[in-house]
């Protein structure tokens, strides 16, 4: 059963139980093109595995319910994920097929924990606690709603009770995918035909004419080439709320720190038809190779890259303006990214609003007078957001909150910064402010 589907997700799971490397660098490295996979099989594998750390606490409560043992090695575990995940969640796959496969999985990987993984698929084959966005309070209570206790203790303190279990609810639901339209390259009328054509449903964003939302998604790789020939590029509008922050005219000078994988680079580019001095940094040398790439793919031009830390950058040079995309927790992308839920420690978190502040501090001195410092995160945690801002002007006299831009009005604070709270909609959580220097 080497390198059948099944055999990757329980490769996937494990090595996601026993590091800290994020879910979808897992899921690249073993979905890539030297592996063969079909369409099918890249479909089953993303969803399975990135359903597994979604429903984590639920098939943690089914397997420990029915289990004598406290503690269960790693192999063992994902194998009971990969088979208990199926029963619940797969209803196009028979119960009695997704135990078999286990088993047989269990006897490559695990022999010794063959029976006892037999065991606990069987108890929970017709007897088990499903949760979805469907599911009452007391169910969802049970397993503190899928995240850890100390992140919801987070949220109910920065937006109370009724607020945080709505979002903790939406995120359980599978996101659909925002795509931005490459003006560079073609128009929106010609997508739109593509889309049509091949009965691509969508959504045009109803603040941002370029961001079209696609309901259903294609079967014939469709959205996969265009975003390979550089005419669309995957994006949620949140972030096109961002670079609109930024209010840039022709011809100035803009810094975009932390700037891979080039989302809102390019979108600058985009909007300014590339008249525009734009400099581009990232610390991860790698990371920048793909920014070269995706930039050069969606034919962005006069832009210059520097491989350094944002939090120690030096130049002689001042900007117009300086877009700080700050490292964060990324808790307003958890739908998304499941495996944030579990990977993000409050130990993490403080480091992150450490290294927001370095850098805010640090790039402060490159901003022009009557220039913009834009600070932004695509966390919903206070303390990486609003509190930074805070404490930073107290702490700089010389620069002022900027509120003269044009933002959709719930989207703006009581403090004057762009707060997006990502519920009932297909927008990811995301802050933004804008500082303006004065001297």
């Amino acid at each position: 059963m080497n390198n059948t589907p099944r055999d990757i997700i329980f490769r996937i799971t494990l090595k996601f139980l026993e590091s800290d490397i994020s879910l979808k660098l897992i899921i690249d490295y073993y979905t890539c093109k030297k592996n063969n996979f079909t369409k099918r099989d890249i479909s089953f594998i993303n969803n399975v595995s990135k359903g597994i750390i979604r429903f984590k606490s639920v098939l943690d409560y089914n397997i420990f319910k029915h289990s004598k043992q406290k503690t269960i090695d790693n192999k063992t575990l994902s194998l009971l994920y990969l088979g208990l995940y199926q029963i619940i969640y797969c209803d196009s796959i028979p119960n009695y097929a997704s135990v078999n496969t286990t088993i047989e999985l269990a006897k490559i990987k695990s022999k010794k924990s063959k029976s006892f993984i037999n065991a606990i698929l069987r108890k929970n084959d017709k007897n088990f606690l499903k949760i979805d966005s469907n599911s009452s309070y007391d169910k969802l209570k049970k397993i503190s709603f899928g995240y850890r206790k100390w992140q919801v203790n987070k949220l109910t303190k920065d937006y109370g009770i009724d607020k945080t279990r709505q979002f903790l609810i939406q995120n359980l639901n599978i996101p659909k995918i925002w795509i931005r339209i490459n003006t560079l390259k073609t128009t929106k009328e010609n997508i739109e035909e593509i889309l049509i054509t091949n009965k691509i449903d969508y959504k045009v964003d109803k603040f941002l004419e370029y961001f079209l939302l696609i309901e259903k998604f294609d079967r014939k790789n469709i959205i996969k080439k265009l975003i390979e020939k550089g005419l669309i590029y995957i994006q949620n509008p949140s972030s096109g709320h961002v670079v609109n922050i930024l209010d840039i005219k022709p011809k100035m000078s803009v810094l975009d720190a932390c700037s891979a994988p080039g989302g809102k680079a390019s979108l600058i580019s985009q909007i300014t038809k590339n008249n525009v001095e734009l400099t581009c940094i990232d610390n991860n040398e790698s990371r920048l190779l793909t920014l070269k790439n995706n930039l050069s793919k969606m034919n962005c031009k006069n832009i210059s890259f520097i491989n350094c830390d944002s939090s120690t950058f030096s130049s002689e040079k001042l900007y117009d303006i300086i877009l700080i995309d700050a490292p964060c927790s990324s808790f307003g992308t958890v739908k998304k990214n499941p495996d944030i839920k579990w990977r993000l420690t409050e130990k993490k978190l403080k480091n992150n609003i450490e290294t927001q502040f370095k850098i805010l501090n640090n790039l402060k001195k490159y901003v022009k007078i009557n220039g913009y410092l834009i600070y932004s995160t695509c966390s919903i945690f206070n303390d990486e957001n609003e509190n930074n801002i805070i404490k930073f002007l107290n702490e700089n006299g010389n620069f002022n909150l900027s509120k003269d831009y044009k933002i959709p009005s719930n989207f703006k604070t009581d403090l004057g910064a762009m707060k997006i709270f990502p519920i009932d909609n297909e927008y990811e959580g995301m802050f933004a402010s804008r500082l303006k220097r004065y001297d």
